[in-house]
């Protein structure tokens, strides 16, 4: 879907504000816009120039962490009712899965796969952790540092900034029997780190549009993000008036996003003694399904917020549960424990867009409307919405929603070997394409690298190497090599290795 908001930033315009010596900090062709910082008289300077229409200020937001309750592993393990009645083991994750009828879904064979999921969060610290030795990270970029690290750095990050990133990917993308269980584990994933957990400047409103812009560029089905903004560190904030849909910069994005066919799911936010308009930008998008939370006996969480909007939509969409959620930490709130419990709609929201992947996953012809549709009409309250109490449509009913349009369609393909599909597109031209798709088979939990060679042999890129669930799987090379370098134009190797066996294939790139 391709129309004039996909037509980059006219160069000579960025050009000339470069010459009054000011770099760029975010560049955004959906709002046809750019960010920086300036001095009074370089603003004066920015609005003489004829192809300026407008300049404000960046507003800066304070991030307030959802309430957390460690996780004590020296507590007697809860028996799942998951592991007698479901085909997998849930652990203490299996009520967070139950009250929206997930467990179902999985058992019908439906986990997600085939499904592009784009995470909008502080960060993401996957690689050493047990519940995300599966995870497919597709690609994963820092917006704030301008780096491809999404967890934590020294001297970079304060010390809890991932850790809000990674439990709520594990709620959607989390794989661990006995403990924690994903609701789409079986998707692929796209981690976009825009937000700074503390500091007095920051530009995160951009930073969270151009990460939405890369997840629509890189193919997402999908975008979660339990990230808001409603009042910030320089004195502004939305006012009421403004939650119309069509002000905030993240809710103009988020509509573009839907518009261009990426089902967008938004935390509806957390009362805060500060903000007394209740939900926050971008959730009050026209087509942003916007989660409240609940608690494990369905009443509405005391810190849920409510609707409507400004022009008097219902909002949230849905809800489900955001009280004692399970999931997972980077070893921040304790030395030795690898989960914890959560409260807050930044727990719901990557529940509810796990829901959306499953829908996709069954139905990959679904339009984000039509996923909406399936969501709202199939939730508890459907017949008699709740437009001021916080729950919308209600609690999700997971497997309604993706039988709604009909029984999940089979596979067309069944893995039964391992096997790597020619790249594409092929020859991949850097400039046009940004990069190039790699799909692969795995026949059964295993062990999987791919590297990328030039005509020597000589290894340029580690893409991935991880251990996968059985399945079809996807990689992207973006045409760089493993010190973030541009590779030259030339002949390159796809190579798959799998338990000691591999495929090649070439790849021709052109900048």
């Amino acid at each position: 879907l391709i129309d004039f908001t996909d037509l980059p930033v006219c160069a000579d315009y960025v050009a000339q504000v470069r010459a009054l010596g000011l770099s760029p900090i975010v560049i955004s062709k959906w709002l046809n816009a750019i960010s920086v910082r300036a001095t009074d008289a370089q603003i004066r300077q920015l609005a003489a120039l004829p192809f300026i229409h407008q300049i404000q200020p960046v507003v800066v937001f304070r991030y307030k962490s959802d309430s957390l309750q460690a996780y004590d592993l020296t507590k007697p393990r809860i028996d799942s009712p998951g592991a007698q009645n479901h085909q997998l083991d849930y652990g203490p994750s299996y009520t967070q899965n139950a009250v929206i009828n997930v467990p179902k879904v999985h058992d019908a064979g439906v986990d997600g796969s085939g499904v592009l999921v784009a995470m909008l969060d502080t960060g993401f610290r996957y690689q050493q952790h047990e519940a995300f030795q599966k995870l497919n990270v597709v690609a994963e970029y820092d917006f704030i540092h301008q780096d491809e690290v999404t967890a934590n750095q020294t001297n970079q990050d304060v010390s809890a900034q991932d850790s809000h990133g990674t439990a709520t990917l594990s709620v959607i993308g989390g794989f661990m029997p006995g403990q924690l269980i994903g609701v789409a584990y079986g998707a692929s994933f796209l981690l976009a780190k825009t937000e700074i957990y503390e500091s007095e400047l920051r530009i995160e409103e951009d930073n969270w549009v151009a990460g939405i812009e890369c997840a629509e560029e890189l193919g997402a089905d999908v975008v979660s993000s339990s990230l808001g903004y409603a009042y910030f560190d320089n004195g502004f904030s939305y006012s009421f008036d403004d939650l119309d849909g069509k002000t905030a910069v993240t809710t103009i994005a988020a509509n573009l996003a839907v518009s261009k066919g990426v089902v967008v799911v938004n935390a509806v936010g957390n009362n805060d003694s500060k903000w007394h308009h209740n939900i926050w930008t971008p959730a009050d998008g026209f087509d942003v399904i916007a989660v409240g939370a609940i608690s494990a006996d369905s009443l509405l969480a005391p810190f849920s917020c409510k609707g409507p909007t400004a022009d008097g939509r219902i909002k949230p969409e849905v809800v489900a549960l955001g009280v004692n959620v399970f999931a997972a930490t980077p070893h921040y709130y304790s030395a030795k424990a690898k989960y914890a419990y959560f409260d807050g709609t930044s727990l719901s929201c990557p529940a509810v867009a796990g829901v959306c992947a499953l829908i996709l996953s069954a139905h990959p012809e679904l339009t984000p409307q039509q996923v909406r549709e399936a969501l709202l009409n199939t939730a508890s309250r459907a017949t008699n919405p709740d437009s001021v109490g916080g729950y919308g449509w209600g609690v999700v009913d997971a497997y309604e929603a993706v039988t709604y349009f009909g029984e999940p369609q089979k596979k067309t393909v069944e893995v039964k070997d391992w096997k790597l599909y020619p790249p594409y597109p092929n020859p991949f031209i850097v400039s046009r394409d940004f990069y190039t798709t790699i799909e692969f088979d795995v026949n059964d939990d295993t062990a999987v690298a791919i590297k990328i060679y030039n005509i020597l042999g000589q290894p340029v890129a580690n893409l991935l190497k991880r251990t996968f669930l059985r399945g079809r799987k996807i990689a992207i090379w973006t045409g760089v090599d493993n010190n973030g370098r541009p590779v030259a134009s030339g002949v390159y190797f796809c190579r798959l290795q799998i338990d000691g066996h591999h495929q090649t294939k070439r790849i021709v790139l052109f900048r």
